[in-house]
């Protein structure tokens, strides 16, 4: 009888849970990245020469209703950047530079928001579901090595080392769920992230600050896992 008591407990507690829960889940997803606005821009007063990247990234959410939900994500980004444009708008900046070689990486982005998520159930296995977040943006700019070619002379190569900045981030998402059984589901759906910020370069003549609109779109396919 005394085993019987915490097994009996065990059960009334997994049935409980298993009746408040509301299509909580956890999620992996990934997918292409699109750069839009100032961020994808080809100019060198406002741009960033970024190109399409990939993302990844970690989602939670816990329903406390049927249709509404609070929760958070992970995200890393990257985004190459058009060195052919951006040596172009450098060329023509330039009196003097009659061609130059860059090599970069990429921008690196993390971003973490928590807020509110929302879901609507039209089928046994499909549902739409939308959340809006806020959070936390990070964003690291790519080292960059210049290579220039001048009319006269000049340095035969410089570089521009790494800025980081952090600021305020908005997230605002919609996707498409599928259920595949009692405790998997799959979600095609897309992301708006969107932040500011201010780089810092340090030059001959002091530092050097760059501002920066910081907006992508996350195309994302996720594996859920039903709680």
């Amino acid at each position: 009888m005394k085993r019987l008591i915490p097994i009996t407990v065990i059960l009334l507690w997994m049935t409980t849970v298993q009746a408040q829960n509301k299509g909580s889940f956890v999620a992996l997803k990934g997918g292409v990245s699109i750069p839009v606005g100032d961020y994808k821009a080809k100019n060198l007063e406002n741009g960033s020469f970024t190109l399409p990247g990939f993302n990844v990234g970690l989602e939670g959410v816990w329903y406390f209703r049927k249709f509404v939900g609070v929760g958070g994500q992970f995200g890393f980004n990257l985004h190459p950047v058009d060195v052919r444009a951006l040596g172009y708008e450098k060329v023509k900046a330039d009196p003097f530079l009659m061609d130059v070689t860059i090599r970069s990486e990429p921008y690196q982005v993390i971003t973490g928001a928590v807020g509110m998520f929302a879901k609507w159930d039209f089928h046994q296995v499909l549902s739409l579901s939308g959340k809006l977040l806020g959070g936390l943006m990070a964003v690291k700019t790519p080292y960059q090595l210049y290579k220039p070619e001048y009319f006269q002379t000049g340095p035969d190569y410089y570089e521009i080392t790494s800025s980081r900045d952090m600021n305020f981030a908005l997230v605002a998402g919609a996707g498409l769920r599928i259920k595949a059984s009692s405790c998997i589901a799959f979600r095609v759906g897309g992301e708006f992230v969107y932040s500011k910020m201010v780089f810092g370069f340090v030059t001959a003549s002091g530092t050097r600050y760059e501002y920066r609109k910081i907006g992508f779109i996350n195309t994302t396919l996720a594996l859920l896992i039903l709680l």
